[in-house]
Formats: structure tokens, C-alpha cells, sequence
């Protein structure tokens, strides 16, 4: 996603009453690459293929055993 495309989205969240997100970002430089074409094809790439569940399942049982901790 490129950045111009990322703020138009966290303004729509913001609009529709959005307060707060979990919010992670990759640059090209963490992979020892430039921020080029080349690059913006491989983040469509991430975006389109990439399993993001087993991301998702992490954060809901670490906000689970938080809650349990109270």
C-alpha cells in the first residue's frame, strides 16, 4: 500500500468514529531494499498473499490473557 493510500484510509476509520487501531508498517530499507517500483509490486504482492490469521490470532489471545490478568 502506498502511504498516500494508507491516510485515506485511516481518515475514512477516523470519520466513521474509529478512535483506535493496531497499527504495523514494513519500509523497503527493513529488507534491504529501495523504495521503488519494484517495491510497491512487492508490497501489493504481501498485501494480496500474505496469511495475516496467525497475526490476528496472536494479538486476540494476548488481549484475552490480558484481560485475565485483572
Amino acid at each position: 500500500m502506498n502511504i498516500k493510500d494508507a491516510i485515506a484510509l485511516l481518515i475514512k476509520e477516523k470519520n466513521n468514529g474509529t478512535q483506535s487501531i493496531i497499527l504495523a508498517y514494513w519500509k523497503a530499507d527493513m529488507f534491504d531494499q529501495e523504495d521503488n517500483d519494484e517495491w510497491h509490486s512487492d508490497t501489493e504482492l504481501v498485501e494480496d498473499k500474505m496469511d495475516w490469521s496467525r497475526a490476528h490470532d496472536q494479538m486476540t489471545d494476548l488481549i484475552s490473557a490480558a484481560a485475565d490478568e485483572f
